[in-house]
Parts: structure tokens; sequence; C-alpha cells
């Protein structure tokens, strides 16, 4: 109900598990799919890796009950775009698929704040090539702001 609402975004299927969801998404051929780690059948953050198979072009939110750095990171090394916690603001979620589906990277508001050294090592390993060509002066900096 909360992204349909919205007036820029159209849900184009739903699911109510992770078989469907790989079954129905090439026809949909959706933009961007959020899917819950707790969602039946789902395979945690390999469930990820098996709906970008079915639609590559997609980008994954995943929106889940654990808040913990190691799923941020799990889910990312899968082919998540975003990552958000279901305790936050339910505008966390809308800011994720509108994020993911211009292309950037969404990690939840919890997870860049209380934990900015668990999001710099998410943009380390999702953008490694980014963060490479970065100059020693532009990685401290970076550093930096990652620890606020």
């Amino acid at each position: 109900m909360l992204i349909g609402a919205q007036s820029d975004i159209q849900v184009v299927g739903e699911t109510g598990t992770l078989a469907e969801a790989i079954q129905t998404a090439p026809a949909a051929n959706p933009d961007v799919i959020t899917l819950d780690f707790s969602m039946p059948g789902s395979l945690g953050c390999t469930g990820i890796d098996c709906l970008l198979r079915a639609a590559p072009r997609a980008h994954i939110v995943a929106p889940t009950m654990y808040d913990d750095p190691a799923y941020v990171r799990s889910a990312v090394a899968m082919g998540a775009a975003g990552y958000v916690v279901k305790s936050a603001a339910d505008t966390e979620l809308i800011i994720a698929i509108r994020a993911v589906a211009a292309g950037r990277m969404f990690i939840d508001a919890a997870h860049r704040q209380a934990r900015p050294n668990a999001a710099l090592a998410v943009l380390r390993a999702t953008d490694a090539p980014l963060v490479d060509s970065l100059c020693d002066r532009e990685r401290q900096v970076l550093a930096e702001v990652a620890k606020g």
C-alpha cells in the first residue's frame, strides 16, 4: 500500500514467495524489486542473486528485520542496491526505491549514522574500482566523512 500510494512509482507485480518472484519478474520487467529476506522460500541474501538472474536489469532493495552490518555486506555482495531495516521510517523505503531506480546505492540511516565504518566497508565492497581510483588524500577525506 505504501509503495502503491506514491504517484511516481508503479507497482507492476506482487508475489508471496521467492519462487513466484523469480517466475514473474521477467515478464513484469521491473526497475526495482523489493525482496524481504524472510519471504517464504527466500534463501536470505542468496535470493537476491537468484532474482537478479531472472530480472538482470532490475535493482534490488532489501527491506529486512535484520539490523546487522554483516547482513548489509552480504546483501550488497549478492547484488542488492538498497538495504532498509523494517524498523526504519516508511519514508526510508520509498527513498531507497527512488535512489536505486536512479542508479544509486542506498543504505538506511541507521547503518549510515550509527555504523559509519560499516557503511564505508559496504562502499569499499561494492565500489572497489571507484575507491581504488581515489588518491590517498581523497581516501582520507572519505574515511573521515564516513566516521562523521
